[in-house]
């Protein structure tokens, strides 16, 4: 099952089962990660490609429960869900995430966040738009747990189309150090058909099974 095919079901099922859902979504994008980078200093970043989102379309029959999935193309014009940049700040007391897109609107989906700390995972997802289909915001262990914790500061900023989120290390574990997965989602859907728009923010034009992540960022 593609990175792109287990949002789109995990979307579907966000209607029926908010809870159950968010769960699965956390471990829909918490995928396993291959190799270490280096440790790197307090502050990455990283430039995306523009226009490399991608968009996969899947039918199906309620009456017979058939469903076809289809195949990642390539959306070049959609601007709503295209990163351009992301930010890791590892700060002393806080992890800081800025993602910047091309276009944040009422309409734009979520950003998600893969947090690996070693041996823990946390999903953070950020809702960019209005659409209440999603929680303005949410943070999980890789276990689908959710964390309940104080502090965590929040903002979209539709005027320079950046969302940023600000986490207290202790939510997290208070880790030495972080790598950071980043993906924008969004979805279109009809009574026969989801459409799952992605843009996995540091593999260009591609979404694949594994959320790309940042190097080590080290607590500054």
């Amino acid at each position: 099952m593609t990175y792109a095919h287990a949002f789109h079901l995990v979307l579907r099922s966000i209607v029926i089962h908010p809870s159950r859902a968010l769960a699965a979504l956390a471990g829909a994008v918490a995928l396993t990660i291959t190799g270490m980078s280096p440790a790197s200093a307090a502050h990455w970043s990283h430039d995306d490609a523009v226009g490399d989102v991608q968009s996969q379309t899947d039918t199906f029959n309620e009456e017979t429960g058939e469903e076809n999935m289809g195949e990642p193309t390539g959306a070049p014009d959609n601007t709503d869900t295209d990163v351009i940049r992301v930010g890791v700040s590892h700060r002393t007391q806080r992890v800081v995430l800025k993602t910047t897109l091309r276009d944040v609107t009422v309409n734009s989906g979520v950003v998600i966040y893969d947090i690996r700390t070693g041996n823990r995972r946390y999903s953070v997802l950020q809702r960019l738009g209005t659409d209440r289909m999603f929680p303005a915001f949410h943070i999980s262990r890789g276990n689908g747990d959710r964390v309940r914790c104080t502090g965590v500061e929040r903002s979209v900023d539709r005027a320079v189309n950046r969302a940023t989120v600000s986490i207290p290390r202790r939510c997290v574990g208070s880790p030495g150090w972080v790598r950071v997965g980043v993906g924008a989602a969004k979805l279109n859907a009809t009574e026969t058909s989801f459409t799952a728009l992605l843009d996995d923010a540091m593999q260009d034009a591609v979404v694949r099974d594994e959320l790309a992540l940042s190097p080590r960022v080290v607590r500054g």
